[in-house]
């Protein structure tokens, strides 16, 4: 298998042998810059990948002391669920259930802190709905592909401003999601699920970078063999941008040789797309009435 070794030995050979410190940050810079651009060129078969969600219920357990002009809640008759200030909460009580709040911290078992005071009248004992509408998508992910939730419930795709206009005029709060949209890495359904489900998805990632994961010379690329000619021809590109005029082998050389291998690598790689598409019961590109039906890229 080729590893990332492999990959600054190939710009070593070709292009510089230096093995110093600075040299060899320069040559993963290259290589992280021709795995994103390549990445994002199609949706490669090798980078499609799984992914799940676990909705959770809401809680609405006891009743909640509010101060005017105060941003502490007190609970009386439960204890708020663990994950509230790790994972995103939403809040709202009594009759203004428009008004949502964001849940900030857990400081106890009993108190939590939201992110706005609370403008109306004091009150003791006032009823409530802590929901999550939220949930973090992997931290690979670049483009979802293709949904189905438990009970082939269907979704739909909005932008985000469809979403916060759906979420602020839609009278009904709960239930089956219907709507989602990919915002800041995270999910956001609407309306906010009223039991606990699952969500499977599939999506396309990122490839794994030098500079995250620290990846030593050992380490296997995050790419498929059949496709190196196609990587080599991106590392050459890179390197003609990177060091121009002194490059040994012109810009627009580079780019002739990365189109040609590009064409070729996108046309096999199709086929295998469709038949791994169809393995996942996936016949188009928009999927029947039983599965989420638009197609939706995160932000860059």
């Amino acid at each position: 298998m080729t590893t990332y070794g492999d990959l600054r030995q190939y710009i070593r050979d070709n292009y510089s042998d230096a093995v110093d410190a600075k040299s060899t940050r320069v040559f993963d810079r290259i290589i992280d810059r021709a795995f994103r651009k390549l990445a994002k060129v199609t949706d490669w078969s090798f980078l499609l990948d799984r992914g799940r969600i676990n909705m959770v219920a809401p809680f609405d357990t006891g009743t909640v002391a509010l101060t005017q002009d105060s941003k502490t809640v007190t609970l009386t008759g439960g204890v708020w669920p663990t994950t509230m200030g790790t994972d995103p909460w939403h809040i709202n009580f009594g009759a203004n259930t428009e008004v949502e709040f964001e849940v900030l911290t857990r400081t106890s078992g009993t108190v939590i802190e939201v992110d706005e005071n609370w403008p109306f009248a004091a009150d003791a004992t006032s009823v409530f709905t802590a929901y999550r509408r939220e949930y973090a998508l992997p931290t690979d992910f670049r483009k979802f592909m293709w949904g189905e939730m438990e009970n082939y419930w269907v979704m739909d795709y909005v932008s985000p401003a469809e979403y916060t206009d759906i979420r602020l005029s839609q009278s009904q709060a709960s239930g089956d999601p219907r709507w989602f949209t990919l915002f800041k890495e995270r999910m956001q359904l609407w309306p906010f699920p009223d039991i606990i489900r699952v969500a499977d998805f599939l999506y396309v990632r990122w490839p794994a970078v030098l500079s995250d994961a620290g990846i030593v010379d050992g380490t296997n690329i995050d790419w498929d063999e059949h496709y190196l000619d196609l990587l080599f021809a991106a590392l050459d590109l890179e390197v003609a941008r990177s060091w121009g005029e002194s490059s040994p082998q012109s810009i627009q050389a580079s780019v002739t040789m990365y189109e040609g291998e590009l064409r070729a690598a996108k046309g096999a790689d199709s086929e295998r797309a469709l038949t791994l598409m169809q393995a996942y019961g996936i016949d188009s590109r928009y999927p029947g009435s039983t599965r989420w039906r638009r197609e939706a890229t995160s932000l860059p």
